[in-house]
């Protein structure tokens, strides 16, 4: 009997020892002691008109810009305009040499040759940014003069001549600079300029913010000329009046 006491008494001490022994973890509850909020801010001005926006890569227009490379338009690094709206880039169209023929002869820039013989790599386009901050829109048009001689005499005018253009790209003008909001319209059918102003790209309210061009295929830029209208050895100018408004066309 007191050998049965001792056992069952080891046995209590040994349970009694094992459940002090014993661990059990409680996982404290995950209260939070307070949150706070703070503001990132950037304030926003009108760019400063000294300083002009810069023309980009017609072929890569979403990368930063700087010189066009070989638009095929020698000494045309831009306009050089500043102002939160603004023209940064427009072409010049020299269709080369022509001969003095009595047909009628459409000249296309594409194939134009030059004094020295050789063609050019032709990347025409127009360029208009817009850094107001308002989405009112814009528009921009082009007209053309009557094509003169180069020896000022205005009654041999290269008379019936006509200056034509078409896109390379569809009816909405490309973004430049990485511009991400809403495309201006763009006119794709053929343009053939004229002394009234026709308009090229229009940016309807809420769109054509940042920068935008509009790209022209040099094999359908073109210039026809009527038969027998030339003299021979005479350089035939029009100037083309690019022209940018505050506002869209309804």
């Amino acid at each position: 009997m007191k050998n049965l006491n001792k056992i069952l008494g080891t046995t209590i001490a040994l349970l009694s020892t094992t459940t002090l022994l014993g661990t059990t973890t409680v996982k404290a509850a995950n209260h939070s002691a307070g949150s706070q909020q703070t503001d990132a801010t950037l304030t926003f001005k009108t760019k400063d008109k000294t300083q002009p926006n810069r023309p980009v890569d017609p072929t890569n227009p979403s990368q930063p810009g700087g010189t066009p490379p070989n638009t095929g338009d020698p000494n045309n690094n831009g306009t050089n305009s500043g102002g939160p709206l603004s023209i940064d880039y427009a072409p010049n169209f020299d269709f080369g040499i022509g001969e003095v023929i009595s047909e009628s002869k459409t000249y296309n820039l594409k194939d134009a040759k030059y004094s020295d013989g050789q063609t050019r790599n032709h990347n025409p386009f127009v360029q208009v940014s817009d850094n107001r901050g308002t989405s009112e829109g814009w528009s921009l048009d082009a007209s053309i003069s009557n094509f003169t001689n180069s020896q000022g005499n205005t009654t041999q005018n290269l008379e019936g001549a006509q200056v034509s253009l078409q896109t390379s790209d569809n009816d909405k003008a490309i973004g430049g600079h990485g511009t991400t909001s809403d495309a201006p319209d763009a006119k794709s059918e053929p343009i053939v300029l004229s002394n009234s102003p026709q308009t090229l790209i229009n940016a309807k309210e809420n769109t054509g913010r940042g920068a935008w061009i509009q790209r022209y295929d040099p094999s359908k830029i073109s210039l026809f000329v009527p038969g027998g209208s030339a003299l021979s050895d005479t350089v035939y100018t029009a100037k083309i009046t690019w022209t940018l408004s505050a506002s869209p066309v309804n």
